[in-house]
């Protein structure tokens, strides 16, 4: 019996490209007792009309609107706010799903007793349905792990909030790495579901896409944010800039 609530959280912003397929990918799901939980983020486009019919078709979900336009990490943490879930899943608009993401994730936590997971995955360029690189990734992850070495997506998480407490997305670029930085050093260690569930589309958006930016962010993350010292925040840095390289080349 599907006895868990899992909410998704997708934050919209002129995304009517892939509304539908976002939501191909989770009625998909063979784990039944969801809640989508989508907040559009003021878009300009037809995105939040689509929600709407969308969303009258399926009490599942659940759409809201913010009232001024916000940046990502306020707009999940507007969904994480109205979310009622045992377990909480993340999904971008532009990435897919496996039909069994959920079902098999859920169980592997029930089954070890893990608070924070994520999957293996792939990538592929827009519409394309080839993947370029497959990502075959640690079976753990810790606080000093990923610190140097951020190689979760945020489509593959889901966190088990009922164990770890409410959490709520920082005003950081990159709100996810920060999150997961936050929920390991407090809980210890997550764990990889042993399965490739998750479809990451690259698109001119993708903030993997602009490296330059992303360094200096990263480097801003550790400095400013996280309080590290200037030779900390290089040491971890230079370190950070050799791991996403590596992983790049393979």
């Amino acid at each position: 019996m599907d006895i868990y609530l899992i909410s998704i959280i997708t934050p919209v912003y002129n995304a009517e490209r892939y509304l539908l397929q976002t939501l191909e990918t989770v009625l998909a799901q063979t784990y039944l007792n969801w809640e989508w939980i989508v907040v559009d983020d003021c878009s300009t486009d037809n995105s939040y009309n689509i929600l709407k019919e969308i969303a009258a078709k399926d009490k599942r979900i659940k759409v809201h609107k913010n009232k001024i336009n916000s940046k990502a990490f306020q707009t999940r943490n507007n969904a994480l706010g109205v979310a009622k879930g045992d377990f909480i899943a993340f999904l971008d608009v532009d990435d897919l799903w496996e039909p069994e993401k959920l079902g098999l994730q859920l169980e592997f936590m029930k089954q070890n007793n893990s608070y924070f997971s994520y999957t293996d995955f792939d990538r592929f360029v827009k519409d394309s349905k080839k993947p370029l690189r497959r990502e075959k990734l640690p079976q753990t992850a810790t606080y000093k792990r990923i610190l140097t070495n951020n190689y979760i997506a945020t489509s593959t998480v889901m966190i088990w909030r009922s164990k770890t407490g409410n959490f709520y997305m920082k005003d950081v670029y990159y709100d996810d790495f920060m999150l997961w930085l936050d929920l390991l050093k407090r809980i210890g260690i997550g764990y990889k579901v042993p399965y490739n569930l998750m479809h990451y589309r690259l698109t001119s958006g993708s903030l993997s896409i602009n490296k330059f930016k992303s360094a200096k962010e990263v480097y801003g993350m550790f400095t400013r944010k996280m309080g590290f010292s200037y030779i900390r925040g290089i040491v971890y840095f230079i370190t950070w800039i050799i791991n996403t390289t590596l992983r790049y080349m393979r």
